[in-house]
Formats: structure tokens, C-alpha cells, sequence
């Protein structure tokens, strides 16, 4: 009769080679995701698959499986490559002037803007553009009373969860708000130029929030937006080019690598991690997603990019300080 301590040896082999087995399914999944947008979701774990394949691989070193050790081990090589095939990873070196742009998803819900009104006010010095997604009415409200701090606006508040407000301290070049004709839900994105005092060349932002892909049909029309927007981005000439928003995929999904494709910019993350961005509530760290992204031309070198969540929205606000090179 086996005794208890290898009968649990043996099941605890059993349960790495299940969930091993579990890892292959999902990762081989991830590979369809040009194919069905439930495929597609599958793509966003890269992170955790990652982790997983890592855990796993010291796990079954333990119990001296080695076959599925190899599994595990190639499962985990994989998602840790594929984490930074599209990735720059250095920050940039020096004291040169920069500019500080600020991205958050308020969350269309809240009508309180006590604590963000706060939070833009302390560092109204400091940053040079904010881009508030799923902006409504208590936004618009709210910045209109910042008009002292942020004298030049874009306002697009909608009642559902794709407005959008700009707020900055240098006056806008120019503007344009970029539609999309024959798509089935209401959106848009926004195109605008600013001069920081210090830097030598204007830099043109492209804002976007794209739809969550929550079946096939808004599926296919946030990749439908993405690539819309990453072709105008594409064809502009401006030196300094930055396009930055809640796209609802992560960097895993293909549809961000024809993004990346598409407009010539780099996805600079400045560090050795990612930083994740979703959800704030609810999951920890290793399980939360980057879905709230700041792409930039090669022109602009990263100096800094820092998260945070000032009015305990469902994302984390992204700050990322740029220089010129």
C-alpha cells in the first residue's frame, strides 16, 4: 500500500500535468485569435501564461516529470518572448526638456469628481495634455471649473461610455474629430496639435477609445477603429506623433501589432515589466491587463511612465513624461 506522503506526491503530479495540459489549450487558442473574437480574448493573458508556465515548470522540476517539464518549459519561453517581441524597453538618458501627458478612463458611472478634480489641480504644473475617456456630463462640468488651469479644451461628453475631454495648457494648432462612417455603434477619436514651450517641434496626438469586444459584431468594429486611426497616424508627417487611449486588446493581440504596423510608432513601456491598467478592483496585480496604451513616433525618447488612480476608476491613469531626441 502506497503511503500517504507518496499517494500525495502522486496527485500533486496529476494536478501540475492537468493544469499544464489546461495552459496548452489556452495558449493554442490564443493563436487563432484572427479568427473568432472569443480567440481573440484569449490572446490578452500573455502576462499570466507567462507566470504560469514558469510556476509550473518549477513545480514539476519537483516532482520530476520530465516530460511535461519540457512542455511547461517551452509553454513559458514562448509567452515570455512574445511579452516583448513589440516592446522597447529602456528609458531615455539625460535632462532634456519634456512634455507629461496624462491618460485616464474616468468611468462613464461616477458623478462625484471631488477627488480627480483634486488630482488635476495638484498637478496642472506638471501636466501638459489629459485625456479623459468615457467623459460625461459631471466631467464637463468639472472641467469647465478647471478652464484657469486648463484654458484650451476639447469637449466630447457623451452619456454613454465613449466621450471623451481634452484638457491642456498649451492652445491647440489644430483639431479634428475623426468619425467613423458605417460602423454600427457611436464613436469617434480625436486629432490635435500642441506646441510645448519646450520643445523645438509641435507634437500631434491621436485620442481613441475603441470599442470592447463583447461579441463579434464590436469586435470586428474595434479593429475596424484601431486600424483607422493607425493609418491616419501612418500618413502624417509630423516629426513628433503620439496616439494613446482605452483600446480594449492588450500587446498580445495581433490587432496591435498591425496597429503598430500601421502607424509607425514604437510602444515604449520603460521598464522591465508592462504596466497593467485593468482592472483596478477585485484582482491583483498578476492578474490585471495593459488595455489603456501611449504609443509614440521614434522621434520622442520615454523619460518616465508612471500609473495611477486618482478617483478609484475600474482603470489606472497612465502619466507618461516624453523628450525630444
Amino acid at each position: 500500500m502506497a503511503t500517504p506522503s507518496f499517494q500525495n506526491w502522486h496527485l500533486l503530479r496529476a494536478l501540475l500535468r492537468q493544469l499544464t495540459w489546461a495552459l496548452l489549450i489556452v495558449y493554442a487558442a490564443s493563436l487563432g485569435a484572427r479568427w473568432h473574437w472569443i480567440l481573440d480574448l484569449t490572446s490578452h493573458f500573455t502576462w499570466q501564461y507567462a507566470v504560469g508556465g514558469i510556476l509550473l515548470s518549477a513545480g514539476l522540476w519537483l516532482v520530476r516529470d520530465w516530460k511535461f517539464l519540457a512542455l511547461a518549459g517551452v509553454l513559458a519561453l514562448l509567452n515570455v518572448g512574445e511579452l516583448y517581441r513589440h516592446a522597447d524597453v529602456g528609458f531615455t538618458s539625460g535632462a532634456a526638456p519634456t512634455m507629461t501627458v496624462a491618460l485616464y478612463n474616468r468611468n462613464v458611472g461616477p458623478a462625484d469628481q471631488t477627488a480627480f478634480k483634486q488630482w488635476l489641480t495638484d498637478n496642472a504644473a506638471a501636466f501638459d495634455v489629459v485625456v479623459i475617456q468615457e467623459a460625461g456630463a459631471s466631467v464637463k462640468r468639472m472641467a469647465n471649473e478647471l478652464g484657469s488651469l486648463y484654458p484650451f479644451q476639447i469637449q466630447e461628453p457623451r452619456d454613454h461610455a465613449f466621450g471623451m475631454i481634452i484638457l491642456s495648457r498649451h492652445e491647440f494648432r489644430e483639431m479634428e474629430k475623426i468619425n467613423f462612417p458605417d460602423l454600427p455603434y457611436d464613436n469617434f477619436a480625436a486629432r490635435f496639435i500642441i506646441q510645448p514651450p519646450s520643445f523645438k517641434q509641435p507634437v500631434t496626438l491621436y485620442a481613441l477609445h475603441a470599442m470592447p469586444p463583447m461579441d463579434d459584431e464590436s469586435w470586428r468594429q474595434r479593429n475596424v477603429e484601431l486600424t483607422h486611426v493607425a493609418e491616419r497616424v501612418g500618413k502624417d508627417t509630423a516629426a513628433h506623433r503620439l496616439m494613446l487611449g482605452d483600446w480594449n486588446t492588450t500587446p498580445y493581440s495581433p490587432f496591435f501589432a498591425d496597429l503598430m504596423s500601421a502607424s509607425r510608432l514604437t510602444w515604449k513601456i520603460g521598464g522591465p515589466m508592462p504596466t497593467p491598467t485593468w482592472p483596478t478592483i477585485g484582482l491583483p496585480w498578476l492578474m490585471q491587463i495593459k488595455i489603456d496604451h501611449i504609443l509614440s513616433s521614434d522621434t520622442l525618447a520615454l523619460a518616465d511612465m508612471q500609473r495611477a488612480n486618482p478617483a478609484h476608476s475600474d482603470h489606472y491613469a497612465l502619466i507618461a513624461r516624453f523628450a525630444e531626441k
